[in-house]
């Protein structure tokens, strides 16, 4: 959890820096980096094998909050 959120600041500090100096499409760039290639990718593919493998009644939980 601390390295996502270190991405996560880490991506808001960049981005803060291409939009103070107009750069929006490096801006959308480093957002879109860091929610598919950080985020989705690593973050939460790691976070489905830990809570799948620890109890699959977490599992029948989410499943009714992952379409929202």
């Amino acid at each position: 959890n601390k390295w996502i959120y270190t991405e996560l600041l880490e991506t808001k500090d960049i981005v803060e820096k291409n939009l103070k100096n107009y750069r929006f499409d490096e801006a959308a760039r480093n957002i879109y980096k860091f929610v598919w290639h950080s985020y989705c990718d690593w973050y939460l593919e790691l976070s489905k094998t830990i809570l799948f493998s620890e109890n699959q009644k977490v599992f029948h939980v989410l499943i009714y909050f992952l379409p929202y």
